[in-house]
């Protein structure tokens, strides 16, 4: 369902299906963190994105902040999956428009 949510999100640019697929990643990375860390940051990085479009600039820098922070502890364990998307993330947090 998570899944879900977080692609209507991004398609539909609908922040409530992102909000709530990062409630229930959120959840389920409490019980397994490994598995479900990179899905929580994944959904905060839409989320930023989707902010960043709307001018939302503060949020936007928290959101990317988080799943950054997220990213790099990912890509601690496995440099190969993880350092794509801290690179993504990078990106992404540059081309805010409160970062120009």
């Amino acid at each position: 369902m998570a899944i879900t949510l977080n692609n209507l999100g991004i398609l539909e640019g609908a922040q409530n299906y992102l909000e709530e697929a990062l409630k229930i990643y959120r959840e389920l990375a409490q019980k397994e963190r490994d598995t479900y860390l990179p899905y929580v940051a994944t959904t905060l990085n839409s989320l930023g994105i989707l902010d960043s479009g709307k001018n939302r600039v503060n949020e936007a820098r928290k959101e990317y902040a988080e799943a950054l922070k997220m990213y790099r502890e990912l890509a601690q364990k496995e440099p190969e999956t993880h350092l794509p998307y801290v690179a993504a993330t990078l990106w992404s947090s540059s081309s805010d428009p409160g970062n120009g």
